[in-house]
């Protein structure tokens, strides 16, 4: 079945196209593929330690490949659609919104990178779309009232540097992110949606007291 979808990836041409500047082909059909086969195979249990183990995950992912490749195609489709609208959008930027432009930059690479499909949790993945949507709404915005998006900026910037900081502090290049700390990342992004695009509405209520009391629940 995985070889199948290795040499036919539903509308993948198309999608390769949307990522050609993240990734090539070859990487995003291996990224792709690792996604549903992870999806599929593991989902949220544990890793299995023994053959029986492994037999019965194998078999449990024969029935769920289909819905999984369709949901990663979906996601791919979609999150592409979004990514090129917004490369699109950021051309047509003036060279007075640097700081913008800057801002709108990192939280690209930091949502659409090579690899980001077998490396975003699976319940995450399902919100990069818009989140991408935010932040062209964030753009839109902006000359509207460039104050108010400087000082929002600001806020959101100063939590994810100490994200970051903490991140890079821990090494986790060779291991995963610890669980508490993969979760903050994302309240940044809701928090951003709060901020920037009220109107796509959070997951949950989020707001800089809250995110700043979550921190402080880490106990890092």
């Amino acid at each position: 079945q995985i070889k199948q979808l290795e040499k036919n990836l539903p509308n993948f041409n198309q999608i390769a196209l949307n990522f050609r500047s993240v990734m090539s082909p070859d990487e995003l059909r291996g990224d792709m593929l690792s996604a549903i086969a992870d999806r599929a195979f593991i989902g949220e249990d544990e890793l299995p330690r023994n053959n029986a183990e492994f037999m019965k995950l194998k078999a449990r992912a024969r029935t769920r490949l289909p819905a999984v490749s369709d949901a990663v195609i979906r996601q791919a489709n979609a999150i592409g659609f979004e990514y090129q609208g917004l490369l699109i959008r950021q051309a047509k930027m003036p060279a007075t919104v640097n700081r913008l432009k800057k801002d709108v930059d990192n939280q690209i690479q930091s949502l659409v990178y090579k690899r980001f499909f077998s490396q975003t949790p699976w319940e995450n993945l399902t919100h990069i779309p818009r989140y991408l949507k935010g932040l062209n709404l964030r753009i839109e915005k902006q000359a509207a009232n460039p104050d108010r998006d400087g000082k929002n900026a600001a806020t959101v910037g100063l939590l994810w540097q100490k994200w970051f900081d903490k991140i890079n502090q821990l090494n986790t290049s060779s291991s995963p992110i610890p669980s508490g700390l993969s979760d903050y990342r994302w309240m940044i992004e809701e928090l951003r949606i709060s901020l920037f695009a009220q109107e796509l509405k959070t997951l949950y209520p989020v707001s800089h007291k809250r995110l700043e009391k979550a921190w402080a629940d880490l106990r890092l």
